[in-house]
Parts: structure tokens; sequence; C-alpha cells
């Protein structure tokens, strides 16, 4: 039109398609918003979108009587719009419907939760306001504005902004988009066409703007009906599937086996998703960091060759910790994609939270069929996490309660040994009793013949036997006295005892334990000990739990330096100056008790594994628990509220440290 030679192809072009397509512009727009923000489905959307469609129809017939527009010359080209008497109806027609349609856009976008949402609105109403400021610049020439149009130009720049946001972030399927504008363009065609031919062939009448209305009425309901049935064809398989994983969430909480739980998850996942690979990582507390734990994929994943872990340094440890919305892959930053150390790059990751604390987090690979996930994907993944972690929770509880059984069943258990050794112990040490006095009245009678009878003495053989027998009653006392310290001493250490702290010496409490230990390895006395208190050493705690804590330390250290002074005796190494040191200093008004031993130390592999029950290093012949570490630090965290860590070099030996509050504090 702007470009034509003359008054008249000016005119017709105006008239038969410039403002056919201007005039529609408003309702698709707000169509397409409605539908997008699911609005159409309300009694207030499909009113405003039957006036809509009503109005361009009206507005339409007025554009063909030449009552809307014509043309005229202007300075910038040949000619250009001229408004007649309906043309400022068009214009808030127009106003009306755009901003109204950028409001619900603005509106939908700051009430968005899902981050992928977000991305969405966020570049579809940036590239629909550029696009409309920028065609606003256009009726500068029809109200005689000596202002270039220079928007026009820039118009188009939204169709890059939104393709962007189609392609980035799942804005809409493309098969569904051609399809709903083939659907659009063929119902539109009859609705617009049928009016155009009546125009044509009979001229303006009544029939014809009565036909206008009844049409325009009844291509909104024809699109969305056929809209809706195509879309039923096109996701048939997609819905299929979502309605499987929805019925396989709803009876996960039946399975009480967190290892088959997880198995299960990820091949249901990817069975039936059909996607590269499916896989769980759970949020593992002692370590606070996310810990692959069940994966289902092809050959190409085999090359997990150690634990894939994500933690607290990780930038997408705290993307999965911001919130329970899943996102895509490519959202995140560049630098983070390319660091990224798992064989395939995941497609989907979605976030598992139970009560607003992150669980695990499910990686999903791309589909097999290189589909895209939508809104719907996403709606029933978050559903299969919300379930899967009711379940995990489940799980962990049955899990935990069992073992809280068998340690009460075991505590039982000591308790009846406990109860009992009291009684064996008082037996024991009647007998011990019976020993030792007659031992001291053999001692005294031998004592009697020394001095009574002294004439038999000077026969060899008489003071030979004499002697021997004086050296035996010797060595029973000396054995009884011994036995009856270590009954003692284990009756002690198995005595219940008060929940209540007291204050008590380091160095007393060391020694009493190291006894203990003595007994445990056949010891006369406990080697390479030294002490290093750089103030008092007095502690204030629960005796019997910190006897115990420090029972463990002492005698892992021990065996660690045991086991060093084996292989270097078989590799024909020295193994100078075996030392363990118990130290102890106040530093910011705590106490700061450690145990170093120049044993074998701890290897990086093993260090993440320290405090986990039912751990151990020591081979069998030792008898290793793996409960011993677990203990002490739920003594020191739980009973002192305290801290417990420890430093290790393979080959060099380990330093645990224990911190707890002063008494004064």
């Amino acid at each position: 039109m702007s470009f034509a030679p003359n008054e008249q192809i000016a005119l017709f072009w105006l008239k038969y398609v410039h403002y056919v397509g201007a005039i529609f512009i408003p309702p698709i727009f707000f169509h397409f918003v409605t539908v997008l923000i699911e609005n159409d489905y309300t009694k207030q959307g499909r009113r405003m979108l039957a006036i809509a469609y009503t109005l361009a129809g009206l507005l339409l017939i007025a554009n063909f009587t030449g009552v809307l527009a014509t043309v005229k010359p202007v300075s910038y080209f040949h000619y250009y719009t001229a408004p007649k008497a309906l043309y400022n109806v068009f214009g808030l027609y127009f106003l009306f419907y755009v901003v109204y349609s950028l409001y619900l856009l603005l509106k939908a976008y700051l009430n968005a939760t899902d981050i992928i949402r977000r991305n969405q609105l966020k570049y579809l109403l940036l590239g629909m306001t550029v696009g409309f400021i920028g065609g606003s610049t256009a009726f500068f020439p029809v109200y005689d504005i000596e202002i270039f149009p220079f928007g026009m130009y820039f118009a188009s720049s939204h169709v890059a902004i939104v393709s962007y946001a189609m392609i980035k972030f799942r804005l809409m399927d493309i098969r569904i988009a051609v399809t709903r504008a083939g659907i659009f363009l063929t119902v539109y065609m009859l609705v617009l066409g049928l009016p155009f031919w009546y125009l044509f062939a009979y001229g303006l009448s009544i029939q014809l703007y009565i036909a206008t209305i009844v049409l325009a009425t009844l291509g909104p309901i024809i699109y969305r009906y056929l809209d809706e049935k195509a879309e039923e064809l096109l996701l048939a398989a997609q819905r299929h599937y979502q309605k499987l994983l929805v019925d396989a969430a709803s009876g996960m909480t039946e399975q009480h086996s967190l290892s088959k739980l997880l198995k299960l998850v990820v091949y249901l996942v990817k069975r039936i998703v059909k996607v590269s690979y499916a896989a769980i990582l759970l949020y593992d507390k002692e370590t606070n960091s996310f810990i692959l734990k069940e994966i289902r994929a092809s050959e190409k994943m085999a090359s997990l060759s150690a634990p894939f872990i994500i933690d607290s340094t990780h930038y997408l440890f705290h993307r999965i910790n911001e919130s329970d919305e899943p996102f895509l892959f490519n959202e995140l930053p560049k630098y983070v994609q390319d660091a990224f150390n798992f064989p395939i790059k995941p497609g989907l990751i979605v976030p598992s939270y139970y009560q607003k604390k992150p669980i695990g987090v499910l990686f999903l690979g791309n589909k097999m069929n290189n589909e895209i996930f939508t809104q719907d994907d996403i709606r029933v993944f978050k559903i299969l996490a919300s379930q899967s972690a009711l379940a995990v929770e489940n799980c962990i509880f049955i899990t935990e309660s069992k073992n809280s059984q068998e340690k009460i069943f075991h505590a039982e258990k000591l308790a009846s040994v406990g109860g009992m050794a009291e009684g064996i112990a008082h037996q024991i040490g009647n007998r011990l009793n019976q020993f030792s006095v007659a031992a001291g009245e053999l001692e005294l009678e031998l004592g009697s013949i020394k001095m009574n009878h002294s004439e038999y003495l000077k026969t060899e053989s008489f003071r030979t036997s004499v002697d021997y027998i004086s050296k035996l009653v010797t060595s029973i006392l000396s054995n009884v006295k011994k036995t009856d310290a270590v009954i003692r001493s284990i009756l002690n250490f198995a005595k219940p005892g008060s929940e209540n702290k007291v204050e008590f010496s380091l160095i007393e409490m060391t020694n009493s334990v190291t006894e203990l230990i003595c007994i445990k390895h056949r010891l006369r006395e406990f080697p390479y000990l030294k002490f290093d208190i750089k103030c008092s050493d007095v502690l204030f705690a629960i005796k019997e739990q910190m006897s115990e804590s420090i029972f463990n330390l002492l005698d892992n250290s021990f065996e660690s330096i045991q086991d060093k002074i084996l292989r270097s005796a078989e590799a024909g190494q020295p193994y100078p100056d075996p030392n363990i040191t118990v130290s102890l200093k106040e530093k910011d008004g705590l106490w700061q008790l450690a145990v170093s031993d120049n044993g074998m130390g701890i290897s990086d592999s093993v260090k993440r594994k320290i405090f986990a029950p039912f751990f151990t290093t020591k081979s069998s012949t030792k008898s290793g628990s793996g409960i011993g570490m677990y203990v002490v630090k739920r003594i020191i965290e739980e009973r002192h509220n305290g801290k417990i860590w420890f430093e290790s070099q393979e080959g060099q030996g380990t330093t645990f440290f224990i911190e707890i509050p002063r008494g004064d504090n």
C-alpha cells in the first residue's frame, strides 16, 4: 500500500490485505494469550473472546464498506492510511485488547512459581511488548504526526525473541503449534470467506451482517472443538505414559526397601517415558551432598567408574536447594554445563522434596524420539518426585526403626549381661578370697616352719622345696590381686553410669581406660602414650560416655600403630618412635581434646565413611564391629553439644579432635 503506484491500487491493498490482517491482530493475540495462560476455560475469558471476534467481524464489514479508512499521500511514502468515521473505534479496540493481553501476560509472569514457565512468559512478554511498541509508531502518519514510523522496522524482532523462547524453554510443541495454525486458517477461511463471497456476489444486506455475527461467534467454538480433538490425537502417547507414571507414583509408598524402591523408579521412568537414561541421587546429611544411588541407562553410562557426587561447592547443589521446581539442564550457566562430569548431560533435572527439605534429585536424559518435555510432563514428574520423596522417607523410617529395635534388643542383652556380671564377679571374688586366704595361711605356715624348725632348713632339698613353695604363694597372691583389679575394671566399665555431667581429670580417666585396653590386648602396660596438657586437665562431661569415646580412639590408635609396626617388619624397614599423644587445650571458650598417633593413617577412599555405622577398616581377626566411631560421634554431638572431626594422611598418622563446651558455658 505505502509504495503503490496510484491511489486505486493503494486503496485495494488497504481494504483487502492491510486492514484484514490488522483487524484480526488483537483477537488472535488475545486468543493466544488466554490459551497460553489457560484463561480461555473461564466464563469471562470465553465471553471476551466472543466479543473480540464479533468486533473484528463488524470492523471488517466497515472496512469493506469504506467507513473505516481510505488512503492519502504522505511525505515518507506514496500513500498511507487516512482515518474515516470508525477509525477511532478501531484504534481503541486495537489498544484495549493488546494492552489487556500484555497485562494478562505480566500478571501470569509475576504469579508463576515454575522457573521454566517464568522464562517462557518473560521472553514472550518481552517479544510482544517490543513488537507492539514498534508497530504502534505506524499510527504516527495516520494522525499527521511528523515523526517517521521507524518502529515498524523493529516490530518483526518479536519473532526472533519468541522463537528463542520456543527453542530454549519449550514455549510450545512445534507439531501442536503447526496443527493449531492449520486448523485456525481452515476455520477462519470459511468464517471470513463466506461473507466475502456473499459480499462480492450479492452486495451489502442485513443478511450479511447477521451471518457475519453468527460466523464470528461460531468460529472460536468450532476452532476449540477441532483443536481439542487434534491435541488428543497428537498427545495420546504422551498422556498414556503420564497416566502410567501417576498410577505408579501412587503405589510407591508400599515398597519398604530403599534399594528396591530406587531401582523401581528409574526402571519405570526409563521404560515408560523412553528417555536415554534415568538416575537418582539422594541427599546425604553426613557429607552435605547428593550421591548417585541408582541409574538405569545404556552401556555408555558404564563409564561411571566412581560414585558421582554433587557436593555443597557445586552450583547445581545450590540450584537444587533453591526450589523444588524441575528445570532444564541447558538453563544452567554455560560454564556449569561444560564442567558437568556426568557421562551424558541430562535433559531434565527434577528435585525431590519432603516437608520443604531436599531428599534427592532425578536426572532424566532426553527422550529417545527427540520430543521435548512438555508442561504436562513437568507436572507429572513433580507428582512422581513428591511421591518418591515420601516413599524414600518411609523406607528410611522403617530401616531406622528396625535398627533401633536391634539396638534396643542388643542393649537389653548387654543390660542382662551387665546384671549377670555383678553376680558372676561376686562368685569369682569369693573364690579369689578363698585363694587369697589359703595362700596367706600357707605363707604364715611357711614362716612358722622357718622360725620353729630351722634345723630342717640345713637340708638343701628341704630348703629348696620351701623356697619353691614360697615363690608359688607369692605368685598366687600377686595374681589374685591382678585378677581382682581386672574384675573391678570390667565392672566399672560395664556399670550403667549417670547421665549427669561431672568434673573429672582427663589424665586419670585416660589411665583408667588404658587398663581396659591392656586387658583387651593382653599387655602388661599401655605403651607409646604421652600427654600434652596446656591447661587444667579437668573436663566437664558425662564421665562414662567420655570414657567410652577415649577408649575407642586410643584402641584404634594402638591397633593402627601395631599394624604399621608389623608391615614395617615384613618390609624390613625400621619404625622409629611410635607414639600416641593425648592433648587438651582451651580454644574460644571450648575444650579441644586431641588424640593423635603416627600409625597407618586413613586412606582418602574411606575418610568419608569413618563415622558411618557398621563400617570398619579392621580385619575379621580384630573383631571390628564398625559401630565404635558412630557411637563416639553421637556421644560428642548429641550428648555433649560438641563436634568431632579428624585429620589424617595415609602412612603418616591420624589425629582426632573433640570440641566440647567448658563447664562454665
